[in-house]
């Protein structure tokens, strides 16, 4: 016995061992780790002959992980495919759109793959790229999961060979070789060295460097510049290229050349005043004298500057002041310091106007170039300022984020910025700083007055709300209407996002009787509707001017809604008003129709020739009748979808008099009044007060006391 329990527990042991080993295998199978959260577990970029795995070759860059991949092309062409987890559901996940690049396959899922193949936006220009995946959990809720991914390239740079030589004060410009000259970035200023001073700037689709020798002697220049995209080096992304290296020889002028301490010289407000500088001292070089500066080493060159040397100074310098007579810039050539006409030294400097703004210019997305200052809350602008001297300029828009644009937009008579205005700036002007003072001018800051669309701009007919926008029929209304408002929703104008500021509303209204004529008219013709207090930019509007947000009609029309007859038509016409807005205006029009399904009336009517059977003993029909009176309470009845148009029968009871224009002694033709149920048939219209109808219905004659049924013709009279 015990040996048979045993072996059953054997039994029992390995078969749980068995289960619990295939589950353990199963479950290795697919308890892939995902990455970023989502439902992959890898990624491939191909690139050109290249491909990236996420798993192999994510890095954390930045604080996030992020898949490097080298390009050549600002416009590469990649093909992806993301693996799959095995719980994911490829049918409910989807990739959004980006800027950043264009889907030029569709996503094929094959298995537990999704392959499709991208065409990226320049690459160099794009901050921030990623895939954005949305997965559908259900109807109700979605997730998203974003790929960053990291591109990297080659940015080569090198002075082109060339046989220039260099002397002291003249300035060579050299070609710099560049394959990617978009992800190069340029400052356009002048760098000072101990040897020489040079500039980098962009020149049409080439790179180009100006060298300004000052001192005699062998100069190494090594230069390295910022990148837009990093390269690989050493395992290390870098922003900044190789260096540029060349090595010159920096020989003597022809003249002596004499620097001075300022590079660039501001004329004062008052010419006459002098200028203080430091000029090397030359043994030729004389002290308390006065030396012309012109523009030509001949005789006869146009007077630039008047230089006048002071004292020596422990520096090697020698202290002199400077009366300036014309503009020069040192791209137009040296100057000459003369002795009477005699040329003795070489200088170079510039000779530039005092900074000042003269025109500015706004240029908002899609749109041209136009001369204003005028800007609105929450814009992201473009701004250019034209004047002069503004090279040496450093504005700064207050309470503004300002991003000043390339260099190569910008030189001494322009400048462009690019500025977010805050959409809750609260200054109605935004001054524009030199260097932290006051330059004298601003833009100005207006309120935003767009239409909205007339969502915001509720019927309100006894607790019954209508949306002004979402009509595009008439309202029929089946009772008596006691008020109608209408009523102005403020905090559907402004939002976070979209600032539309005060509306400016004419409304029109028009009543009309059931026969269409109008029987009253009114216009409000200023109404001002003030964002609500959601807005923005709430406590920035002006509120003196603003309406109630419910006006109610019955204050302001004679013929009161609660007394208007059946089928009466209320006609608003809401619209924005046309001196307020330049851009588009919104109108709508809303028509509450007071529709009945019937109506009451009294009719007269003298049915003639009418055939009456009689349910008496002889119970049968009596002669042809001549005229009978009928005066009945009728019963009219509206075709539906039609506005106060009758179906064409009515139902009435009432009162008939049999024969009552009979005044003869005969007994066929005997008179009798009787009380009748009856409907009647119009084959023409009913509007005419002299109509013909088709009766038929049935009574009790009060004077035989028997009952009858009744048919024929007859003639009604409307009163």
């Amino acid at each position: 016995m015990p040996n048979k329990i045993a072996c059953s527990l054997l039994s029992t042991f390995k078969i749980v061992l068995y289960a619990y080993l295939l589950l353990g295998f199963g479950w290795m199978g697919f308890a892939q780790e995902t990455f970023e959260e989502s439902p992959f577990i890898d990624m491939e970029l191909r690139v050109d002959s290249t491909t990236y795995s996420w798993q192999d070759n994510a890095l954390l860059i930045n604080g996030k992980t992020q898949l490097p991949f080298f390009y050549d092309l600002d416009n590469a062409v990649a093909e992806v495919t993301f693996i799959l987890a095995g719980y994911a559901d490829a049918d409910n996940i989807s990739l959004r759109y980006s800027n950043d690049y264009t889907l030029i396959d569709s996503v094929l899922v094959i298995d537990n793959r999704m392959r499709f193949k991208v065409k990226f936006n320049n690459l160099t220009e794009a901050d921030f790229l990623k895939f954005i995946f949305k997965e559908d959990i259900d109807s109700s809720a979605s997730h998203f999961y974003d790929i960053f991914l990291f591109p990297y390239t080659d940015s080569n740079l090198q002075i082109l060979p060339s046989n220039t030589d260099f002397f002291i004060g003249e300035e060579q410009i050299l070609e710099i070789s560049v394959n990617n000259i978009n992800n190069v970035i340029v400052s356009n200023k002048w760098v000072n060295e101990e040897k020489i001073n040079y500039l980098i700037r962009k020149e049409n689709d080439h790179l180009v460097i100006h060298l300004l020798p000052k001192h005699k002697g062998f100069y190494t220049l090594n230069v390295s510049l910022p990148l837009q995209k990093p390269r690989l080096w050493n395992q290390k992304y870098l922003f900044n290229s190789s260096p540029i290296i060349k090595r010159i020889e920096i020989k003597n002028g022809k003249l002596g050349f004499l620097n001075i301490n300022q590079p660039e010289i501001t004329p004062s407000e008052d010419t006459k005043t002098a200028i203080s500088i430091q000029i090397d001292n030359d043994e030729k070089l004389t002290l308390e004298k006065t030396y012309r500066i012109e523009d030509q080493e001949e005789p006869g060159g146009a007077l630039i500057a008047e230089l006048f040397t002071q004292s020596s100074l422990s520096n090697g310098k020698v202290l002199s002041t400077l009366r300036t007579y014309a503009y020069h810039r040192k791209s137009e050539g040296y100057l000459f310091i003369k002795s009477n006409d005699q040329a003795l030294f070489v200088t170079n400097f510039d000779i530039t106007p005092r900074t000042k703004i003269k025109n500015i210019y706004i240029q908002r997305p899609g749109r041209n170039w136009e001369k204003s200052n005028k800007i609105y809350p929450g814009e992201n602008i473009n701004v250019r300022l034209e004047g002069e001297g503004l090279h040496k300029a450093k504005f700064t828009f207050d309470g503004t984020i300002q991003q000043q644009y390339d260099t190569l937009l910008n030189n001494e008579n322009n400048l462009q910025f690019r500025i977010s205005v805050p959409i809750n700036i609260s200054s109605n002007t935004i001054p524009i700083f030199n260097n932290n003072r006051p330059s004298g001018e601003t833009l100005e800051v207006l309120q935003y007055q767009r239409p909205k669309t007339l969502d915001f701009v509720i019927i309100d007919i006894d607790g019954n709300d209508y949306t002004v926008s979402s009509l595009n029929k008439p309202i029929y209304y089946e009772q008596t209407i006691t008020d109608l408002l209408i009523r102005f929703e403020n905090s559907r104008i402004d939002y976070a996002d979209k600032i539309h500021g005060k509306q400016f509303l004419e409304i029109g209204v028009q009543i009309r009787n059931k026969e269409g004529n109008i029987i009253e008219l009114y216009e409000f013709d200023d109404l001002v509707i003030c964002p609500g207090d959601n807005s923005p930019r709430a406590d920035k509007y002006d509120k003196s001017d603003c309406s109630d947000n419910v006006i109610n009609l019955n204050n302001y029309i004679k013929n009161k809604t609660s007394k208007l007859p059946e089928w009466a038509q209320i006609e608003l016409d809401i619209r924005h008003r046309k001196d307020a807005n330049d851009a588009v205006r919104y109108n709508q029009k809303v028509n509450v129709v007071l529709k009945r399904a019937n109506s009451f009336d009294i009719d007269v009517s003298f049915p003639a020739g009418l055939l009456v059977l009689k349910f008496n003993k002889q119970s049968n029909f009596a002669n042809f009748g001549g005229v009978s009176l009928a005066m009945m309470a009728q019963m009219s009845f509206y075709q539906p979808g039609k506005i106060a148009e009758y179906k064409p029968y009515k139902i009435g009871a009432g009162f008939i008099f049999v024969n009552a224009f009979n005044f003869s002694e005969s007994a066929v033709l005997s008179r009798d009044v009787g009380l009748v149920v009856l409907g009647s048939i119009y084959p023409i219209s009913r509007e005419k007060k002299l109509t013909f109808p088709l009766y038929a219905g049935f009574g009790y004659f009060l004077q035989e006391k028997a009952p009858f049924f009744m048919l024929g013709p007859g003639i009604q009279v409307r009163f």
